[in-house]
């Protein structure tokens, strides 16, 4: 979040970053234990995990797609971030997050939160509900219950 401040003071605007909205978001969720997917190598993965461990989370599973290429990670289908994160649930988690902004995820978000009975986030709805915030918006985006909070 550090960061986000510095970019605000210096360009006179509210700013975000991806990192410091999914902290946010997930603590806004009051949840602490959490399932990671990600479709990066496990170095990549492991730095995530790194971060999100020194915000305060504790990861209860991790999974990881192993793609280098960032053009691959977008071609990912809808189909291939649903399997990924019913595949790292675990009923130890209070949510499941799902990492990369390259990675389409946003249109499966209510339905896996129904199917998983919790919330699951994604970078791509974490930065937009840490903008719609930081301007002092709100509105009903169908992507979890992140938006109702």
């Amino acid at each position: 979040m550090l960061f986000a401040t510095q970019i605000s003071e210096v360009a006179r605007c509210p700013a975000v970053t991806t990192s410091g909205a999914v902290v946010e978001a997930l603590k806004k969720l009051e949840v602490r234990k959490i399932a990671l997917a990600t479709p990066y190598i496990q170095e990549v993965t492991q730095r995530e995990i790194d971060f999100l461990e020194s915000s305060g989370f504790d990861m209860v599973n991790t999974k990881s797609l192993g793609l280098v290429e960032n053009l691959k990670i977008g071609k990912l289908s809808l189909d291939d971030a649903t399997s990924l994160a019913k595949s790292v649930n675990s009923e130890l988690a209070q949510a499941v997050f799902i990492s990369c902004t390259n990675f389409r995820t946003s249109d499966a978000l209510p339905l896996l939160e129904e199917q998983l009975g919790k919330p699951v986030i994604s970078s791509n709805s974490a930065t937009l509900w840490a903008c719609l915030k930081a301007l002092g918006g709100k509105i009903q985006a169908g992507l979890g219950e992140l938006f109702d909070v």
